[in-house]
């Protein structure tokens, strides 16, 4: 997973044809979301076919509205430029990691 330096840069990624993208949004300033992060990102780095980003939204606030991020941490999955999935806090790795599996298997 790579951290987002430009939404720019994330939502070409979403739209990119037969995309499949995972995202992270966190907030650096809440203990929550960093204790969420590494089993996240751990979770994300098994599926090489998903491309995965991390989202500050303490450096990119206005991600929080563009991608209904509104209560982080939070995850979210795209596929060809579609929201797939979305789960805010209580983030759950095992069904996080079966979403992952599932989208992973239609590409």
């Amino acid at each position: 997973m790579e951290y987002v330096e430009s939404l720019d840069q994330l939502e070409e990624k979403i739209h990119e044809e037969n995309a499949a993208v995972f995202v992270f949004f966190y907030r650096e300033s809440d203990r929550l979301g960093v204790k969420y992060m590494r089993p996240i990102l751990n979770v994300g780095k098994r599926y090489q076919k998903i491309a995965g980003f991390a989202v500050d939204l303490d450096v990119h606030p206005t991600a929080a509205g563009l991608y209904i991020a509104y209560k982080p941490p939070a995850v979210a999955l795209y596929y060809n430029g579609h929201l797939v999935f979305m789960k805010n806090e209580p983030l759950l790795v095992p069904e996080i990691e079966a979403q992952l599996r599932k989208l992973h298997a239609r590409l």
